[in-house]
């Protein structure tokens, strides 16, 4: 847990006076007791958002994953409705498309 244990660790890190200068008008402007407490929720913030950009791209290849499983039913049962030749040549589609990429592919061609 980030944030709820007793602070015993020191991070530091070289910054040019301008730097500086910069940093300590946005804690002025942010209400930080310091730059140490700015520099620290910043760096936490900025990680904690990092993780969830992560567990974001996680669920979409979870979605496109699904889709893919869906398109090929999808595939294989209006097959079975247009009669066995049609099935055929439909699944193979279906097929085809998942094994170059699928959803995925065409999802990033999108992109």
């Amino acid at each position: 847990m980030i944030g709820t244990s007793r602070r015993t660790k020191i991070v530091s890190f070289r910054i040019s006076e301008e730097e500086l200068q910069e940093l300590m008008s946005h804690c002025v402007s942010q209400g930080a007791r310091s730059v140490s407490e700015f520099a620290r929720k910043a760096t936490l913030a900025h990680y904690q958002s990092c993780r969830t950009e992560e567990s974001s791209q996680t669920v979409l290849d979870q979605i496109r994953r699904s889709l893919g499983s869906l398109d090929l039913e999808v595939q294989r049962l209006a097959g079975l409705i247009a009669g066995p030749q049609a099935a055929e040549a439909s699944s193979k589609r279906a097929i085809d498309k998942v094994s170059n990429g699928g959803w995925a592919a065409q999802e990033a061609s999108n992109a």
